[in-house]
C-alpha cells in the first residue's frame, strides 16, 4: 500500500497491521499505526475506515489497561457502525 501511495489503501493497511502488531505485543508500533490510520480516515472522510481505525485504537488501549481511553474510542466506533447500519 505504501508503494501504491493511495491514502485509502495506506489507511486500510495501517489499521489491519495494528491488530497484528498488538497481538505480537508491539503496542507502541500498533498504537502509532492505528492513530495514523484514524487520522487518514478522518482526512478522507472514509467512515468505514474511521470506524475500523477507532476500533483498533480502542482495542489497543484496552490491552494497555487504558480503560477510559479505550471506552471513548470503542464507543465512537460503535456509534459510527450504527450510523452505517453495520451488522457488526
Amino acid at each position: 500500500a505504501l508503494e501504491i501511495e493511495t491514502r485509502q489503501d495506506v489507511c486500510y493497511a495501517l489499521w489491519q497491521r495494528s491488530f497484528v502488531l498488538a497481538a505480537m505485543g508491539e503496542y507502541a508500533l500498533a498504537l502509532a499505526g492505528a492513530r495514523e490510520a484514524l487520522a487518514i480516515a478522518e482526512e478522507l472522510q472514509h467512515e468505514q475506515w474511521e470506524c475500523a481505525a477507532a476500533t483498533a485504537v480502542g482495542a489497543i488501549m484496552l490491552d494497555l489497561c487504558q480503560f477510559e481511553a479505550a471506552r471513548e474510542y470503542l464507543e465512537r466506533a460503535h456509534e459510527q457502525g450504527k450510523r452505517m447500519n453495520s451488522a457488526v
